[in-house]
């Protein structure tokens, strides 16, 4: 995968190579042919338990799914959390933490 793609383009790249419309891959993940569109049109990310599932149908390495920025290389700079979030457009905001936090220490105890 190039660098500068991003999880939405791999998905319809992937998805278009296999031949299967938004709704062929829809129900062979279990989630509505709007969930695929958003996908792909980065308006919504899916989960991490989603990517794995995505990556299986779709035939391809969950690491396609990862950018370099995302990587961490011995040696690099790498960009803050706040640059990350103002290059990729997605806004986080304190709810969003604190829901993540939450739900993690849930399935942590």
């Amino acid at each position: 995968m190039n660098d500068d793609k991003n999880v939405g383009q791999v998905i319809h790249n992937k998805r278009k190579e296999l031949s299967l419309t938004q709704e062929d891959l829809a129900e062979k993940v279990h989630v509505t042919r709007q969930a695929v569109s958003n996908w792909e049109r980065n308006k919504t990310v899916p989960d991490d338990s989603m990517i794995a599932v995505l990556a299986e149908n779709l035939g391809t390495n969950i690491d396609n799914f990862v950018s370099k920025n995302n990587k961490k290389q011995s040696g690099e700079n790498t960009m803050s959390d706040k640059e990350n979030t103002e290059q990729s457009g997605y806004k986080v905001n304190k709810y969003d933490t604190a829901m993540g936090l939450f739900y993690a220490m849930r399935t942590n105890s």
